[in-house]
């Protein structure tokens, strides 16, 4: 009986084995990058960093006086860094690559999951028997997931930890609310679930990328427990609508009473204006998968220039990245079940860009914002290698 324990247990050991030396190997190098741009503004000379206890009235300075006082949890681990290494890259380096790690594993455990979920595996029993054939394509969407280049910008740009830090809470918040689901006892659900929230919480305090959680667990759920059934969309009917809700509340908490204004008025200081903006965008979308498709050095880089947008058809480029967008769209809902994973895939990598590659006034494009849809793309990958 012992063997046969050890033998179930070793694909997934080995996974997290060889997960851990993928990052290590990726990144190691990367350990003493000095702190640029917005890492000096937020750490380097950020004053509230500078904590010498820790106690409460310097943690909530560091967390809530920082520059980016939205994001909090971040913030706070930047000052322990701080404390424990004083301005020291390495120590933050070091921060950021276990972080990055750690959400390569928890990668390989939702991916494990949902392939058993596909494959029938509805238990976490039946999953451990299913041994290599589920485990090694986990593995390798945690793989593509820990070591595609597209990833250096969020690992090894320090102050991108709060994208980092945010998808690990949030990846953290998925696996709980599956197991939840998957609970015979209510108690132990409830439980879960409360868990889930806490964590989603301490997400929404890494970066405001978190707000989609809640329209992707509804995805998740759709997809790999309720069969794509429209009848059990109409008879949740009210929980679509408590979403709407909560995304308007959380609109009103980060953008104030009034959530449009507050975002015009974010164009006041850019070089284009909202429609323009949005008319961009489908195009850096376009460039974002041909970065995954292609990441060659060369076209990797922290700044990007990318022309804007006038119209549909200036440049025309426009109209043909819009089109392309609406084609993928329009395969992921019509094959949506023969291809299922491929099709949740499709929308979890758009779904997670609606927040900075729409209205909200940033800077056109950042490879970092490809950090949590990569896991969409990680699971595609994964399946059409297999």
């Amino acid at each position: 009986m012992r063997s046969r324990i050890n033998i179930q247990s070793n694909p997934h050991l080995f996974a997290v084995f060889v997960i851990f030396l993928l990052g290590a190997a990726t990144y190691s190098n990367a350990l003493d990058g000095p702190f640029v741009f917005d890492s000096r503004v937020n750490i380097v000379e950020n004053p509230y960093m500078s904590i010498s206890e820790l106690d409460y009235e310097q943690l909530y300075g560091a967390g809530f006086k920082s520059p980016v006082a939205s994001r909090p949890v971040a913030n706070v681990s930047f000052a322990l860094n701080y404390y424990f290494g004083g301005y020291e890259p390495a120590g933050y380096h070091l921060v950021n690559l276990g972080i990055h790690v750690v959400n390569g594993i928890l990668v390989y455990c939702l991916a494990l999951i949902t392939f058993g979920q596909l494959s029938g595996l509805t238990n976490a029993g039946s999953l451990q028997s299913a041994g290599p054939s589920v485990a090694w394509k986990s593995l390798a969407a945690a793989g593509v997931f820990t070591v595609h280049p597209i990833q250096t910008q969020a690992v090894t740009y320090v102050v991108q930890r709060m994208t980092t830090m945010a998808v690990m809470f949030y990846l953290l918040s998925m696996l709980l609310y599956i197991y939840g689901l998957r609970s015979n006892t209510r108690p132990k659900r409830w439980s879960l679930w409360t868990a889930c929230l806490a964590s989603w919480t301490m997400a929404l305090g890494s970066k405001e990328v978190a707000a989609t959680f809640p329209l992707m667990v509804l995805l998740y759920r759709w997809y790999f427990f309720e069969d794509l059934s429209v009848q059990w969309l109409t008879r949740n009917a009210k929980y679509l609508l408590g979403l709407l809700v909560l995304g308007g509340l959380l609109s009103l908490a980060y953008l104030g009473g009034n959530p449009w204004e507050g975002i015009l008025s974010g164009y006041d200081h850019r070089e284009f204006t909202l429609e323009e903006r949005l008319l961009t965008q489908p195009r850096v979308v376009i460039l974002y998968v041909s970065q995954l498709l292609l990441p060659h050095p060369s076209r990797l880089n922290l700044l990007h220039h990318i022309p804007t947008s006038r119209s549909l058809l200036e440049p025309i480029t426009t109209l043909f990245a819009l089109a392309g967008i609406i084609a993928l769209v329009a395969c992921a809902i019509h094959f949506r079940r023969r291809y299922r994973l491929l099709s949740f895939g499709v929308f979890w990598f758009l779904g997670n860009l609606l927040i900075e590659s729409t209205v909200v006034p940033l800077e056109m494009v950042f490879e970092h914002r490809l950090y949590l849809p990569m896991f969409g793309f990680a699971m595609m990958t994964s399946q059409l290698l297999f």
